[in-house]
């Protein structure tokens, strides 16, 4: 029986993300590290463009840095990307990525443990055509 991290435990060990310096390292080595990254962000890009779906308004959903927005945003057809994530470090690099993009862009910092977070989201989108994430489901609770 799996058991379920405590929220306290889960805060501590998510606090490191709120480091410049252990983003940067994630950034620099450890990213490219991940088994098959390239391929994974590759074959969701093909089912998105298999399934037909409008892109005009996406939401990445623990965007980190936004790498897979910039990604979706090479691929297709963009007039507003949301990035959400807790990470101050990572939002910092998300703004670089994506300064002078000729897309409306949010930046959100906001928690996914928190329900409240669907909240931060600019009020004034109705519905997103498409919601990716990548690797932010290891941080939620069973």
């Amino acid at each position: 029986m799996a058991s379920e991290a405590s929220p306290v435990a889960s805060s501590r060990r998510d606090a490191i993300w709120q480091q410049d310096g252990a983003v940067a390292n994630y950034l620099g080595r450890s990213r490219q590290a991940i088994p098959l990254a390239n391929e994974q962000v590759d074959a969701m890009l093909r089912v998105v463009a298999a399934y037909g779906c409008e892109t005009r308004r996406v939401l990445d959903v623990g965007a980190g840095d936004g790498a897979l927005a910039e990604a979706v945003v090479r691929r297709f057809h963009v007039d507003r990307v949301t990035l959400v994530d807790f990470s101050p470090p990572m939002l910092e690099r998300a703004r670089e990525r994506f300064d002078g993009a000729p897309m409306t862009v949010d930046v959100i910092n906001a928690d996914l443990r928190d329900p409240a977070w669907v909240h931060e989201l600019p009020t004034e989108i109705a519905a997103f055509d498409l919601i990716v994430s990548r690797y932010a489901i290891h941080h939620l609770p069973h």
